[in-house]
Order: structure tokens, then C-alpha cells, then sequence
């Protein structure tokens, strides 16, 4: 309760202290703010071809998307992740910051993916269904990780958004404008 008290204490003065729409705030955390300035810099990085494509629609999708890279990307740092993070990054890059969050962030997402639990059911399962893949081979801890991380990778997309919306809990995100649907 005394975390919620303290986020809508900050939430309140982040949104007094705004005099730029480019500054104001979308989604307030503990330890972070995204701003629409954020979303603006995310925009132009994929459009300019930073990214090499305009990678979403509409301005909903690079809010969220805004929100979603600075949770992931900071739940990397947290783990460990980010040793070597700015490797092969020219930190004179305009959108050098895009860049390292959006390469944790996927380093966060292998990172789940490889460490993804699949019980034994399904990968016996998995195996007996594909035996023109496995034929004779024995189920061993070799095959058996195989699987594991086909399961795992199929699965990707409801494990992020899952991990996402654990995050959003964990750091008590706000939104302060309506834009996460």
C-alpha cells in the first residue's frame, strides 16, 4: 500500500512538472518513466531505418511497444543480461539507447525461452508425434533439449506477453494516458 502511495505521489508531480507534450508521461513505474518523448525517439529509430523498417501501425502499438522494450530491457540489466550490451553499438548513435534496450530486450526473451519449463509429458509426447524428425534416435537428454526448446519457441509470443504483464505488476506501471489496450 505504501508503494502505491508513493507512485501516485510521483505520478502527480511527474504530471504537475510537465510543460512539454514531448515530456509527458504514458506510463509511470517504480524506477521509470515512459514519456511520449520515448515513443517519439522509438517511432523515428524504426521509420528512419535505424531499425531498417517502420515496424508498426499506429500510435497505440509504439506506445506499447515503448512500455514492453523498457520492461524487458531493464528485467535484463536486473538478471545479469547486459555484460557486453554495448558491444558492436557506436554510443554516438543518435538512437544508441533504442538500440541497447531493444538488444536486451531480446537477450530477456532468450533468456525465458531457454530457461522455459516443458514437462516430460509433452516432450514424450512431441517426440512420438515426429518420428519421421527423430526416427530411431533414442530419447536422450540431447533429443529431449531439442524439443524442449521447439515447445519453447512455439510458444514465444504468449511467454513474452505473459513475462510482460508479470512486469507490469512487479514495477506497479500506470498509465497515465489511455494508450495500452
Amino acid at each position: 500500500m505504501k508503494r502505491l502511495a508513493v507512485l501516485a505521489l510521483l505520478m502527480s508531480v511527474v504530471l504537475a512538472s510537465v510543460a512539454n507534450a514531448a515530456d509527458a508521461p504514458l506510463f509511470v513505474a517504480e524506477g521509470f518513466v515512459v514519456t511520449q518523448e520515448d515513443v517519439n525517439r522509438l517511432r523515428d529509430c524504426y521509420e528512419g531505418g535505424a531499425l531498417g523498417m517502420a515496424m508498426f501501425s499506429s500510435e497505440a502499438e509504439y506506445r506499447k511497444k515503448a512500455l514492453d522494450l523498457r520492461l524487458l530491457s531493464g528485467e535484463a540489466v536486473a538478471q545479469g543480461l547486459d555484460e557486453g550490451a554495448n558491444e558492436g553499438l557506436d554510443t554516438d548513435d543518435p538512437f544508441f539507447q533504442e538500440k541497447r534496450m531493444l538488444r536486451l530486450s531480446k537477450r530477456y526473451i532468450n533468456h525465458l525461452i531457454k530457461t522455459y519449463p516443458v514437462s516430460d509429458r509433452v516432450i514424450l509426447s512431441y517426440y512420438r508425434a515426429n518420428p519421421e524428425r527423430y526416427g530411431a534416435s533414442p530419447l536422450n537428454d540431447t533429443v529431449r533439449e531439442e524439443v524442449r526448446m521447439k515447445v519453447a519457441v512455439a510458444k514465444q509470443k504468449s511467454i513474452q506477453e505473459a513475462e510482460i504483464d508479470r512486469l507490469m505488476t512487479k514495477y506497479h506501471v500506470q498509465t497515465v494516458s489511455e494508450t495500452r489496450k
